[in-house]
């Protein structure tokens, strides 16, 4: 069965409560900061976002870019983390868990539990719509995952006030040293620092998620297997394909046509059989089943059916 289809409707449910996110790390640079949470509406400077002609800095003066990067990276961190926590997978499993972690809704819910619509600058006619919407919120997410890249690899120290402890969104102060405390590392290292807060922030997610997927797809097999067929009836549709092509080709001028409706939540694909009799009468029957070519077979039993054969 092809878990992707099965899941393909599934969304996960609001993040528990019981599931503790780690402190969050600083950002050193306060213009760094800054830019993590400019909207792009709050300068509302003209859009170019396609255009290969530089402008010099306005790059740096709102979200998106950084929001673009941290996209990127969190990407590959999710996937290295889901390979190291299930290294079984195959890719398209990996890549459909994945999905779940990176969506919008998901990544919304992480920037809320950390404060960060509260610390969103916009223009005052845009913030509350955005700050009660999915995307600009899941993009504060991945803008602070950039900028706490670039935060630890040039720390401002000049521009910057001293570092405030990490605190967890319950305000709890950490213990632990500030990974971003100013120095200049290198870009491995940068992403060494992002990564480790990533992987303890996603994995009770990632355990989570994993186990609410499987859940389901048991759910939707059991379904599958009760709607899937009838094994009787498949083994008297067997051969009723050709018998029907071939009555039709010789008696009535014409081959019946056989029409995919699609594959539904559960993985099964109808087919519609459609002959056409000489006089303009249309025997038409749908069958659904796992595969096209089932579907098909007792499709074309159901128009055998039709014109009384046995």
């Amino acid at each position: 069965m092809n878990a992707s289809v099965n899941l393909a409707h599934f969304s996960l449910p609001d993040i528990p409560e019981t599931i503790n996110f780690p402190p969050l790390p600083s950002i050193v640079n306060a213009t760094l900061e800054q830019q993590v949470f400019t909207h792009s509406s709050y300068h509302q400077r003209p859009r170019r976002a396609t255009s290969l002609v530089s402008d010099g800095n306005a790059g740096s003066l709102d979200n998106e870019k950084l929001e673009h990067i941290g996209d990127s990276i969190l990407g590959a961190a999710i996937t290295l983390l889901l390979d190291q926590l299930y290294p079984g997978f195959e890719a398209g499993a990996a890549t459909m868990c994945k999905a779940q972690l990176v969506r919008d809704a998901f990544l919304a819910q992480i920037s809320r539990r950390y404060g960060f619509p509260q610390r969103l600058i916009a223009s005052p006619s845009e913030r509350y719509n955005l700050i009660h919407g999915e995307k600009a919120v899941a993009n504060l997410f991945e803008a602070y995952v950039a900028g706490l890249y670039y935060s630890y690899q040039r720390p401002d120290s000049i521009l910057s006030p001293p570092p405030t402890p990490r605190q967890s969104p319950a305000g709890d102060v950490s213990d632990v040293e500030d990974a971003s405390q100013p120095h200049v590392r290198s870009r491995g290292q940068a992403r060494d620092l992002v990564d480790e807060w990533l992987s303890e922030l996603f994995t009770p997610l990632a355990h989570w998620a994993v186990s609410l997927m499987r859940q389901e797809q048991e759910r939707i097999e059991v379904e599958r297997a009760t709607a899937g067929g009838d094994d009787i009836l498949d083994e008297q549709a067997a051969g009723a394909t050709a018998r029907l092509n071939e009555h039709f080709v010789a008696k009535e001028g014409r081959i019946p046509q056989y029409e995919s409706l699609g594959v539904d939540a559960m993985g099964l694909w109808t087919m519609r059989c459609t002959a056409v009799k000489r006089d303009g009468t249309a025997l038409v029957a749908e069958a659904s089943r796992s595969t096209k070519q089932a579907a098909k077979t007792v499709a074309a039993w159901k128009v055998c059916q039709q014109m009384g054969w046995e």
